[in-house]
């Protein structure tokens, strides 16, 4: 896992138990901040899967554009090596 990786899960997870221990703190009725508890945690899981899924089409592009190169470059070798002979 890269840096900006680390970093953006920690930031994320930070928020969620700020937000967590916020609305714990606050003055309401337990059912309403049960409610709102849920209501975060889901938030917070339907960014989080956002995140995963652009990583994972991210990951998926870049392996897609190396292996378009490694191809190019065996082939390429493969030229010279020809030529040579």
């Amino acid at each position: 896992m890269n840096t900006i990786t680390k970093q953006t899960l920690g930031i994320l997870g930070a928020a969620a138990v700020g937000t967590a221990l916020g609305i714990l703190f606050a003055p309401q009725k337990g059912k309403s901040t049960r409610a709102k508890i849920k209501s975060q945690a889901t938030g917070a899981k339907d960014k989080l899967k956002n995140f995963s899924d652009e990583a994972k089409k991210k990951l998926n592009s870049v392996s897609e554009k190396f292996q378009n190169k490694k191809s190019e470059a065996i082939s390429e070798i493969h030229t010279e090596l020809d030529a040579l002979r």
